[in-house]
């Protein structure tokens, strides 16, 4: 009914219950034990997948476990992860590596933008290859709510505009994460993005906040200082016999500036993130 009659391009599966459930003991369920109950419960996804997939070879089939960790025998039977209701963009970033590395060919949906830091952290979502979203509200269709993290609000709507932009044009959710940077030892923190003949690097640096102080909904902002970084960075993954053109790609007023692949390392001063798009000289 989803797919056909009501013609709906893909489904959205919701809910912690879908990562497990307990063994069923009760006779005539057909089990040959009451622990088939959770072993076989991945193979109800998997059914589901494919009959969308039949109907919808383009089918999104998104498969979020609210607020949890996937169950790791559910990742075979959908097309786009999510971040699940993060409380903070470093969550975002961090499972977005975690299902870089289990299965690179998902698409990752970094969630509702305004549960990342300060509620419009575009910068991550871009950054790490995510496919980008908001929850907004409408301030024309609901005119009794006149402010909170999900309003619409002129300035919101520019920046969203802004950073939609920045999405299409680099497509950087289609690209090929690289793992060169490890987490939690390299610092700042980055994520590498392979695409369209370009690479593309993002840096990081996390508020000094305890987990979820960024939370638009909980937390006042402005008591959490801006996170800076002043230092060098290295570029890896580039050919030592070769240079590079590198774009400030995400800045209103984007510098070029010459990368030496023989000694790839530039000096940066920047707050929260950094963003570069690098591409091979001929």
């Amino acid at each position: 009914m989803f797919m056909l009659t009501w013609n709906f391009d893909g489904l959205k599966l919701d809910g912690q219950h879908m990562n497990c459930c307990q063994p069923d003991f009760n006779e005539g369920t057909g089990l040959e034990s009451g622990w088939q109950a959770p072993e076989l419960m991945p193979s109800y996804f998997e059914k589901l997948y494919a009959e969308a997939r039949q109907m919808k070879p383009d089918a999104v089939i998104q498969f979020c476990p609210c607020g949890c960790a996937i169950n790791y025998y559910m990742i075979p039977n959908f097309n786009q992860a999510v971040a699940s209701d993060p409380m903070s963009s470093c969550q975002v970033r961090m499972k977005r590596k975690a299902y870089a590395a289990m299965a690179p060919q998902l698409a990752y949906y970094g969630d509702h933008i305004e549960l990342t830091d300060g509620g419009l952290d575009f910068g991550t979502q871009i950054g790490v290859g995510a496919v980008i979203g908001s929850k907004f509200t409408w301030p024309k269709d609901n005119p009794d709510v006149k402010d909170g993290p999900f309003v619409l609000t002129p300035e919101k709507e520019a920046l969203i505009r802004k950073w939609m932009k920045i999405y299409k044009e680099n497509n950087l959710a289609r690209g090929e994460y690289l793992n060169l940077y490890t987490w939690g030892y390299d610092y700042p923190e980055a994520h590498v993005i392979r695409q369209n003949d370009a690479l593309y690097y993002a840096f990081y640096v996390n508020p000094e906040a305890p987990l979820g102080a960024m939370d638009p909904a909980h937390v006042d902002k402005a008591t959490v200082p801006e996170p800076t970084y002043s230092g060098t960075l290295e570029l890896r993954g580039l050919d030592p016999a070769k240079t590079y053109t590198a774009i400030e790609y995400t800045a209103d007023e984007p510098r070029e500036f010459t990368v030496d692949g023989s000694n790839p390392k530039i000096d940066v001063n920047f707050t929260r993130n950094y963003l570069l798009k690098v591409i091979e000289n001929n």
